[in-house]
């Protein structure tokens, strides 16, 4: 994992949000040492806010119990109606997310092998939406789509 490249338009739209002010925080389902790697990637020229692992947490998403820590540790700083979860797995993320009340950002690959769909989250496209507040197939297009929003 630590030799895995990030999505080709995954830096770029990261620094482009980081410099739009939000704050950026991490939650996987590895281990710290493992996402170290994925973090030199990620990090040219900013910072993320936080790194949260299954390891630290002590469980793996889809568990609520994952997102719930973030939350947690986000308090007072940011409170939970400002966060908005963005990922492409549908079964780890959005549908805990939901669960949690979040509002969310479904990054739809399309082809992408990350984050298969699982137990739980319909197979026709309008069910799949239902389950995300907002769709992109990039990073890139959701940072164009929040630029845009900023703008109005």
């Amino acid at each position: 994992m630590k030799d895995w490249p990030a999505f080709e338009d995954t830096v770029d739209a990261l620094q482009r949000l980081k410099a739009l002010g939000l704050k950026l925080v991490i939650l996987s389902n590895v281990d710290r040492a493992s996402f170290e790697g994925t973090r030199r990637v990620l990090e040219r020229g900013f910072e993320l806010d936080g790194v949260y692992t299954a390891e630290e947490i002590g469980s793996y998403k889809p568990n609520p119990a994952n997102h719930r820590f973030v939350l947690d540790a986000l308090q007072p700083d940011i409170p939970e109606e400002q966060v908005l979860a963005v990922a492409q797995s549908l079964v780890h993320d959005h549908v805990p997310a939901k669960a949690l009340g979040l509002k969310s950002v479904w990054i739809d690959r399309g082809g992408a092998v990350v984050g298969l769909d699982g137990d739980g989250v319909p197979v026709d496209r309008a069910g799949k939406e239902a389950f995300a507040t907002w769709r992109f197939e990039s990073m890139a297009q959701f940072a164009d789509a929040y630029e845009a929003a900023l703008r109005k």
